[in-house]
């Protein structure tokens, strides 16, 4: 399933009041920080396919909710011309693929 997805690395970033994927490149998680106002936390740039897993394991609840799976909204982030999606605003799940 998600052994499938391949493309850029992806970071993660946790704001105050909201979860953020972003292809961006950063030098370092401080660079996040200054892109971010709200910056709360990131992980470090990994493949698609690591992220999506991070995501299920991490957050089960959201493909209930959207009605789409971790793999499924990574792969089409990583398809689009968009160069950050966001993943949750205010604790509910506003990804769309």
């Amino acid at each position: 399933m998600s052994a499938q997805l391949s493309g850029p690395a992806l970071t993660l970033v946790f704001l105050e009041d909201a979860m953020v994927l972003t292809k961006r490149t950063f030098a370092d998680w401080r660079a996040v920080q200054d892109h971010y106002p709200r910056y709360k936390a990131s992980l470090a740039p990994d493949g698609p396919a690591h992220v999506a897993e991070y995501l299920s394991a991490d957050y089960p609840d959201m493909p209930e909710e959207t009605g789409h799976g971790w793999s499924e909204v990574v792969a089409a982030f990583v398809a689009s011309g968009a160069e950050e999606m966001p993943l949750a605003r205010d604790g509910a799940w506003v990804c769309r693929c």
